[in-house]
């Protein structure tokens, strides 16, 4: 069953950072992730190439049942949020009967899960969450629940064992300017722009805002919520043209 899909520059795929072209002459990669029909542990990734007009060869792992609780089932398992790239690795946020991140390294062409935090599960069901880059390099996670966020970043602990990293928490309500009359409804994450690392969060009766996380600042984009998911994305200019 194929669960969802990225679509990058092949230079960003090759590089750290974000590497843009014009539209016509760069190459890009499709990545493919799918979960099995008949096996619900078993994930499976095939990258498409612009470079050679033809797709790769099919990447398969079967993870164990620890590395899997709750138990998944295809038609339990979606994805709602876009993926991140964070150097040459892919992470796909999975949500179903429970969490889980799929990781697919472009460079050793494996695919790993990793599990989420466990203190993320001392929030209420309201709470929304997404992967992210981490602000000074590698995987990190933003959640936003109620009025405020908070980040982790995945780390080692002193014997090299991944880890993840709580990070800072932001209380969106003061940040925002918001009064009593506003909090009626949770604050929900609706998009991580990585290209200014900056999440988008909203509610019905307070709107939609931007939040740059360095240096720490909002910028309102609309005065009402009417959608549930934002897909971020900035242009670019190529000298010459």
């Amino acid at each position: 069953m194929l669960h969802n899909g990225s679509v990058l520059c092949a230079s960003a795929a090759a590089a750290e950072g974000r590497l843009h072209g014009s539209f016509n002459s760069s190459p890009f990669k499709v990545v493919l992730l799918a979960s099995g029909r008949t096996h619900e542990r078993s994930f499976s990734v095939c990258v498409y190439s612009s470079q050679t007009g033809a797709w790769g060869d099919v990447i398969s792992a079967e993870f164990q049942p620890a590395a899997m609780e709750p138990l998944y089932t295809a038609s339990e398992l979606y994805m709602y949020v876009p993926s991140t790239l964070v150097g040459s690795s892919i992470y796909w946020l999975l949500r179903g009967n429970g969490d889980t991140i799929v990781e697919f390294d472009m460079g050793s062409r494996s695919l790993a899960m990793i599990e989420m935090p466990l203190d993320l599960y001392d929030h209420d069901k309201s709470s929304s969450f997404m992967t992210m880059p981490a602000q000074d390099g590698g995987l990190g996670l933003i959640l936003v629940n109620d009025f405020y966020a908070k980040l982790w970043k995945r780390g080692a602990d002193c014997n090299g064992v991944a880890i993840w990293v709580p990070g800072i928490t932001i209380q969106l309500g003061k940040l925002l300017s918001l009064n009593a009359e506003h909090n009626r409804g949770p604050l929900s994450l609706l998009g991580f722009s990585e290209d200014s690392n900056a999440f988008v969060a909203g509610a019905s009766r307070i709107g939609i805002f931007v939040v740059y996380l360095n240096p720490l600042r909002f910028k309102k984009i609309h005065e009402r919520r009417d959608l549930c998911i934002f897909h971020p994305f900035e242009s670019f200019c190529v000298a010459g043209i």
